[in-house]
């Protein structure tokens, strides 16, 4: 919070928060779902990935589909899309 504040301070920016209902919003849908573009790191990849900077306990952008798995093979905790 005080990052943004120095950031609306400094930029001399008014921010402000607004609250849409998902079926008054559909530009937000097109997030809430599936797609043959959502991809992850190659096996190899995350390898080295945990190798230099693991061990990881969260996949930030994982879906059911595509989530990671730790190094005992058990998948990562990940944020689900809201619905």
């Amino acid at each position: 919070m005080k990052d943004i504040f120095s950031l609306t301070l400094k930029f001399n920016l008014a921010l402000k928060t607004l609250f849409v209902l998902l079926k008054e919003n559909p530009a937000d849908f097109p997030s809430h779902s599936l797609s043959d573009a959502d991809c992850k790191l190659s096996p190899l990849a995350l390898k080295l990935v945990k190798q230099a900077f693991g061990p990881h306990s969260l996949d930030l952008m994982a879906l059911s589909s595509n989530v990671q798995r730790d190094f005992k093979g058990k998948p990562l905790q990940f944020f689900l899309p809201v619905s």
